[in-house]
This record gives structure tokens, C-alpha cells and sequence, in this order.
């Protein structure tokens, strides 16, 4: 994912990079990194916004656990 994340530098690639990130605070909270997870969903989401797509019902839900919004 950090790879992946690194190429997205162009705007174009700005909903790869809201997937990266989304799969990045995916796999850091799994391993128990809260801080990370949060940070990473948090970015994931307003990217999400700003793309005016929505997340997945699976997706929001995780979210919303992490970031204790349920």
C-alpha cells in the first residue's frame, strides 16, 4: 500500500490514493495500530469527500468503529 500511495501523486490518481489509504488504515488497525489506522481513515474518508464517492456500507462501518463514531 505504501508503494502503491507513492505513485499517486497526480491528481488524477486521487481515488487510487483514497483506496490506498483506506487500505492502509485497513492493515494498520489489524495489526493493533490505532493511532495509524485513524490517521489513515481519516485521510481516506476526506479524499472519499472530496471525490463525492461514497464508501461501501462494509467500508463506513469499519470507519466509524476505528474512529469510535458508531
Amino acid at each position: 500500500y505504501q508503494q502503491g500511495l507513492a505513485l499517486t501523486v497526480e491528481e488524477e490518481m486521487s481515488k487510487v490514493k483514497a483506496m490506498m489509504q483506506l487500505g492502509l488504515g485497513i492493515v494498520e488497525y489489524l495489526l493493533g495500530n490505532r493511532d495509524e489506522a485513524v490517521e489513515w481513515l481519516e485521510k481516506a474518508r476526506v479524499n472519499y469527500l472530496v471525490l463525492g464517492k461514497q464508501l461501501q456500507e462494509e467500508e463506513k462501518e469499519l470507519i466509524d468503529e476505528v474512529l469510535g463514531k458508531n
